[in-house]
């Protein structure tokens, strides 16, 4: 959802830049976007691109700038690989939000859910963007 959302934020602002999407585990290696997720995606005006999921790789750590993560764990993964991208949270970039709160994970729940993390996400794009902004 984030890859979507920032992607279509970035380009709204004319943003160079490149957004992908990746894992750190491979436990759902070759699955779609959650159908909830599209649907979501979708009924807030987003293109939702094909989409398989897949671990993220030393070359791909070595081809960015910039990871953003959704939750603690996940950063802590990638900081056993070396790299030279920042790494962040994405509600780093979300005004008043402590640091080291976790998107919420809707995979367990409902549509509602989705519609939760997606509020989220969008919270953190415009924040996002002018981080890449001011990052030249």
């Amino acid at each position: 959802m984030a890859q979507v959302v920032l992607a279509e934020h970035a380009r709204r602002r004319g943003l160079d830049v490149e957004v992908s999407s990746a894992g750190v585990s491979a436990e759902e290696r070759g699955n779609p976007i959650d159908h909830r997720a599209s649907r979501t995606l979708r009924a807030a005006g987003y293109d939702v691109p094909e989409h398989r999921a897949h671990k993220i790789s030393r070359a791909e750590l070595d081809d960015v700038d910039v990871v953003i993560a959704m939750e603690q764990r996940h950063l802590d993964a990638l900081k056993n690989v070396p790299h030279t991208a920042e790494l962040y949270l994405l509600t780093d970039f979300i005004p008043d939000v402590a640091k080291g709160t976790p998107v919420e994970d809707p995979w367990y729940g409902n549509e509602a859910g989705f519609a939760s993390t997606l509020a989220q996400i969008e919270s953190a794009v415009e924040g996002i963007c002018d981080y890449i902004e001011a990052r030249g």
